[in-house]
């Protein structure tokens, strides 16, 4: 292991061991809706118990987050904080992968892992690592899956699921549908 590896797989260790232990923290306040909305849509169904301030998928997630409470005697703040930790890792090795030619790996360790924002939003319970998850997917598939069959296929879905869990994500959508007329434009006048 070279010793840019070693800084790399030492600054993921201390990121992964704050936030292990932000755990049990007390998160934000939000964390009271969330899990009223997985509870109701758990024993209620989606339709019956979605009042939009999230999208569909969201309620989904806040779902299973209250089965799991339920069947493994954790608390919901316990088990959204450790999907959190999940998608966070994912958002972590997307980054890493779409800016290792620009920005070496210890540096994005520096400037996300281990920023204290970013600590600080996964202490809260915010669920916002999730959605973003499928954003970065959607831009790694483009960018680094070029020439594979089903890659605009898989980064439509990618991007669905995101547009499908928080509001949030609604300006990329607009951003991209922008991006594509201009694109469609410019190759239809040959510039």
């Amino acid at each position: 292991m070279s010793k840019a590896q070693r800084i790399v797989a030492i600054l993921f260790i201390a990121g992964l061991a704050i936030r292990v232990a932000l755990i049990p923290t007390m998160g934000g306040s939000e964390i009271l809706s969330y899990a009223k909305w997985g509870h109701n849509v758990y024993t209620q169904g989606l339709a019956n118990s979605f009042d939009g301030v999230y999208f569909p998928i969201q309620y989904l997630v806040f779902s299973v987050a209250h089965f799991f409470t339920i069947h493994l005697g954790l608390t919901f703040e316990t088990v959204i904080k450790i999907f959190n930790l999940i998608f966070e890792i994912g958002l972590l090795a997307l980054i890493v992968s779409l800016t290792k030619k620009s920005l070496a790996p210890w540096k994005t360790m520096l400037l996300y892992w281990l920023n204290p924002f970013a600590l600080i939003i996964f202490q809260q319970g915010y669920v916002d690592a999730q959605f973003s998850f499928f954003i970065l997917l959607t831009l790694w598939l483009l960018l680094k899956r070029k020439g594979q069959k089903y890659q605009y296929l898989a980064a439509s879905a990618s991007l669905g699921i995101a547009l499908l869990m928080k509001p949030q994500a609604i300006p990329l959508l607009i951003s991209l549908a922008i991006l594509g007329g201009i694109l469609l434009i410019t190759k239809g006048v040959g510039l």
